[in-house]
């Protein structure tokens, strides 16, 4: 039987990546302009590694933003600058399938079963642009590299999203 015992360099490797990923999912905050300039051919989420797409030429035009949800979105950069994009007429959605299971004795309101269906006004991929759409809508499709939804937001007093630090991706 081979066993195999790993150097001390791949060791310490091992070690620094996993630092380097907690780190990752720990950040506070996401810069895409940083992550779409990078020169790694993969970027940290709040989440696993997904690679990304080869970095644009320099002459070709700037990424587009799509906002897909139906509110604003607003984006918080690291330097406290705000950028807010607003919906598009036709918001990605997911269908929803609902069947009544039994009334809530407690409260007297109907338990539903909800199931989840295809999603509607999502358009294809495009070359450099990137859609923001709802978290539900981005694992609907977890594979497209170009949807993106709003995560760690800031709230006002009351409670209320002012904007989001970050773009997640699933």
């Amino acid at each position: 039987m081979n066993s195999y015992t790993p150097t001390p360099e791949h060791l310490a490797r091992v070690a620094a990546e996993r630092e380097n990923e907690k780190k990752s999912y720990n950040r506070p905050s996401y810069n895409l302009q940083q992550a779409m300039e990078a020169k790694d051919d993969a970027v940290f989420f709040s989440g696993p590694r997904v690679s990304t797409p080869a970095p644009p030429a320099a002459d070709a035009p700037r990424p587009g933003v799509v906002n897909l949800t139906p509110h604003d979105v607003v984006l918080i950069h690291p330097d406290g600058t705000r950028q807010r994009y607003l919906p598009e007429s036709i918001p990605a959605r997911v269908e929803e399938k609902t069947k009544q299971l039994r009334t809530c004795h407690y409260t007297g309101v109907p338990v539903m079963y909800s199931e989840l269906g295809d999603v509607t006004g999502l358009p294809p991929w495009m070359a450099n642009t990137i859609y923001i759409v709802s978290r539900i809508v981005a694992a609907a499709y977890p594979d497209r590299t170009d949807l993106f939804y709003p995560t760690n937001f800031d709230r006002d007093d009351a409670g209320r999203i002012i904007g989001a630090r970050a773009l997640g991706k699933m």
